[in-house]
């Protein structure tokens, strides 16, 4: 597995990597400051629960672009791989089908949770300078971090199950879903002062089966292919 970790991550540090790291920098970052400056003009700069409910929602921004960005390219991957075998320089069409599948949920489970942290640096910096306890700030980054995940395995089923315009009209509808879900758990969490951990049992529990569920059938595919 190992292997084919380090050539998915090789291609993407090539290709991908400005993009899938760079939309959840950029977009949560811009907002986050342009609110700071729209309520500096106004009312002063936010304190409290206020700049509480500003990083929250910057989270849930960041692990949106995290979560679209990263499924786009587990799909893509799994797309160019299928099709009609040609992808033989990554060689992850092989007969063994754990192996790909779990390899392209640890490609994810490590994107993912990079460009949520790369997006919450600036209004994480800026919120712990402010007095917001350390504590609920990485109560907030870690439950979104973790949430991104769910990236490979959306990426991987619509990317193996639909052609590739339909998984990419699907890959947008289910990521706005799954993350305005997540926005209503995290600000549950946040409230309770707790991990959202109802989501993150079900998050695992998505990963499990994907795990199980996906590799005979990637195994099927790649037997037909070769």
């Amino acid at each position: 597995m190992s292997s084919y970790l380090r050539l998915l991550s090789l291609r993407t540090r090539r290709l991908f990597l400005w993009l899938v790291l760079g939309l959840p920098f950029f977009v949560p970052t811009g907002l986050f400051v342009a609110g700071l400056y729209l309520e500096r003009g106004s009312a002063g700069p936010p304190r409290g629960p206020d700049l509480v409910d500003a990083f929250s929602f910057t989270a849930v921004v960041a692990a949106l672009f995290a979560v679209l960005t990263v499924a786009n390219l587990t799909a893509f991957l799994v797309h160019d791989e299928r099709r009609d075998g040609r992808a033989r320089v990554l060689r992850l069409a092989t007969i063994d089908g754990r192996r790909p599948v779990t390899a392209h949920l640890g490609h994810a489970s490590l994107l993912a949770p990079a460009g949520v942290g790369l997006g919450l640096v600036v209004p994480g910096a800026y919120c712990l300078a402010a007095g917001v306890p350390l504590r609920l700030l990485l109560l907030v980054a870690v439950a979104s971090g973790a949430f991104a995940t769910i990236s490979g395995v959306v990426g991987l089923w619509i990317g193996y199950l639909l052609p590739r315009v339909a998984a990419i009209i699907a890959l947008q509808l289910v990521g706005v879903w799954l993350t305005l879900r997540f926005g209503a758990a995290l600000a549950e969490a946040v409230e309770a002062r707790r991990l959202p951990l109802a989501a993150l049992a079900w998050l695992l529990a998505a990963h499990a089966l994907t795990l199980l569920v996906l590799s005979p059938l990637w195994r099927r595919t790649s037997a037909r292919l070769w």
